[in-house]
């Protein structure tokens, strides 16, 4: 339950976007709540449907720590 977007404190305008499995996500729309920077996005990351989730409008830093090595090569390309 990684809480670094509201310990970083980003500024306004940087919009944040945790993409979890559908349960993680409820589970975490219950310990924080969304605001106009904040948004969860219920997906697995193997379904690149999430990425239409996110704005095209400015540039996108995308964190994927820990995750990696629990893909196959063929989910992550």
């Amino acid at each position: 339950m990684d809480s670094r977007a509201f310990r970083l404190d980003p500024p306004s305008g940087v919009r944040w976007f945790d993409v979890d499995l559908p349960d993680v996500i409820a589970l975490r729309r219950k310990l924080y709540s969304a605001d106009d920077g904040y948004r969860t996005i219920a997906a697995s990351v193997t379904d690149s449907g999430w990425l239409d989730e996110i704005p095209a409008d400015r540039p996108t830093l995308i964190l994927a720590e820990g995750l990696l090595r629990y893909l196959r090569e063929a989910e992550v390309s």
